[in-house]
């Protein structure tokens, strides 16, 4: 007769409590105050972040209302230029006084300042057919607008820059110059100055481009010419080298160009003797 033999292992009292121990065992207090620090620094960061990315945005607001102020006080100016009184324009008669170094604040935002810079300027004409050196230096006035404000603690400021030109001048005609006739002798030279222009209002018109030649008719000379002036010298350079006196007649030409267009052509003739 078989026996069945039954083996019963069982926990003893001394294992069960330690296995339990190890499974379900609380967080010692390093571990949280860690865990605290962690998250806290954590949540700073990103706090800090979205601080960053509220003022980011304020200024972002900020510069784009400057740029918007900084252009309408830039078109009032233009506005101003190119307004009529007593039939001629600021521009040309206007106190400029009025813009140049002045401070201004927005009717809307007080927040902000507006600072405006005022100065000629000279241009060169790019043309090939009027005087390569010839400056322009009443037709633009350089316009700088500064607006400026406090974001935060930091001061700011936003700035354009832009060129005013002058309008062109309804009626403007060239008064006529001399038609006598000038006579040189061997190496005597004579300065031609360009006619007066004006406008309909009668005011002088300075920036006309001029183009000088010399029209050979029995005789030729040495002209030189710098913008409304030219000299013309009784002498031709030989290919030898050597000058000599030339015994004839020649015409000068000078053509007056404004705003694209030839306001007229005038003429003097010259004698030369050896």
């Amino acid at each position: 007769m078989k026996y069945l033999r039954t083996v019963h292992r069982g926990y003893g009292s001394t294992d069960l409590p330690s296995k339990r121990a190890a499974n379900g065992r609380g967080l010692s207090l390093i571990e949280v105050i860690i865990a605290l620090t962690i998250l806290t620094f954590g949540c700073l960061t990103v706090f800090r972040m979205f601080h960053l990315g509220i003022s980011y945005s304020g200024n972002i607001g900020d510069e784009a209302m400057a740029s918007v102020i900084a252009q309408k006080k830039l078109d009032e100016i233009r506005s101003w230029a190119y307004r009529k009184q007593s039939g001629a324009y600021n521009f040309v008669k206007g106190d400029w006084a009025i813009w140049d170094d002045k401070t201004f604040v927005d009717s809307e935002y007080s927040k902000f300042r507006i600072a405006t810079l005022v100065e000629d300027r000279e241009l060169k004409s790019p043309s090939s057919n009027v005087q390569p050196y010839h400056q322009m230096s009443c037709s633009a006035k350089i316009v700088k607008v500064v607006v400026s404000w406090v974001s935060g603690a930091l001061p700011r400021e936003f700035s354009v820059v832009s060129v005013i030109g002058e309008p062109v001048r309804e009626g403007t005609i060239c008064t006529a110059i001399t038609s006598e006739i000038i006579e040189l002798g061997p190496g005597e030279s004579h300065i031609f100055t360009a006619p007066q222009s004006v406008d309909a209002n009668g005011d002088s018109v300075k920036d006309i481009s001029y183009r000088w030649y010399i029209k050979t008719m029995t005789a030729n000379g040495t002209l030189l010419n710098y913008a409304n002036k030219a000299t013309l010298t009784n002498e031709v350079r030989l290919p030898d080298g050597t000058t000599t006196a030339m015994d004839g007649y020649c015409k000068v030409y000078c053509i007056a160009r404004y705003a694209g267009k030839d306001l007229g052509t005038t003429m003097q003739t010259v004698l030369m003797h050896k």
